[in-house]
């Protein structure tokens, strides 16, 4: 065997070695994750790919509601208060999209995207 191609193998091992053993240890000062609002269900979107409509469901929070094409222009907004949105694209072209849900009230929840396809 080839003494270069040994000594990438070993090295590779050892890299994974240290870098496995600096995860098991936490610092005392690290967030609690316990305290963070969790919903209970996740918010889905639906149907994807899509078509004319599409459903998204589950937020127990008011949310920012925002749509972006894949170049990043903004092509919808909206605020729900509801536990569920319902968006026309209809006259939306075809093409990838990302749903942006940032919730409005409650900082300790994270924002969700959803990266959807319009056939």
């Amino acid at each position: 065997m080839n003494l270069a191609y040994i000594f990438f193998i070993l090295g590779s091992f050892c890299f994974f070695g240290q870098s496995l053993q600096s995860t098991h240890s936490l610092e005392s000062n690290s967030k609690d994750f316990t305290n963070y609002d969790i919903q209970e269900e996740p918010i889905k979107a639906a149907p994807n790919p899509f078509s004319d409509y599409i459903l998204i469901k589950g937020m127990k929070e008011p949310y920012s509601l925002k749509v972006f094409d894949i170049l990043g222009k903004e092509v919808f907004n909206l605020n729900s208060t509801t536990e569920s949105a319902g968006l026309s694209t209809s006259s939306y072209p075809p093409g990838v999209y990302m749903i942006e849900l940032t919730p409005i009230k409650n900082i300790d929840l994270e924002k969700v995207v959803f990266k959807v396809i319009k056939v």
